[in-house]
């Protein structure tokens, strides 16, 4: 009987840190147009990280840097972690009031 090897949360938290700054962890043909790191070079829970992504080309939100907040608590990486758009944009997905991202997709509302 095989069993489910669980990875510790803070290794994955880790292995995405050092992906995320030598620009491996983000899939073709994005590598380019998505950064992420932590806050603080010094927390220790690997919470609190900022993300920076250029909107898609040809489209009214090309060209344009979006500044995210991205929080992982304890139940990451079993659920999502909460993401929040620092400015305010016009996406069904993101709550307008908090930009909040609904990253549930199947079971998000769209936001007023």
């Amino acid at each position: 009987m095989t069993e489910k090897v669980v990875v510790p949360r803070s290794f994955k938290l880790l292995d995405e840190l050092e992906k995320g700054e030598k620009g491996t962890g983000i899939p073709h043909p994005h590598t380019s147009f998505i950064s992420f790191g932590l806050v603080d070079s010094g927390d220790m829970t690997l919470s609190a990280w900022n993300a920076s992504i250029i909107g898609p080309q040809n489209t009214i939100l090309g060209d344009k840097i979006y500044s995210l907040s991205v929080i992982t608590d304890q139940t990451y990486p079993d659920k999502p972690p909460k993401v929040f758009f620092k400015v305010k944009i016009n996406i069904p997905c993101v709550n307008q009031s908090t930009g909040e991202v609904c990253l549930v997709f199947n079971t998000c509302l769209v936001f007023s």
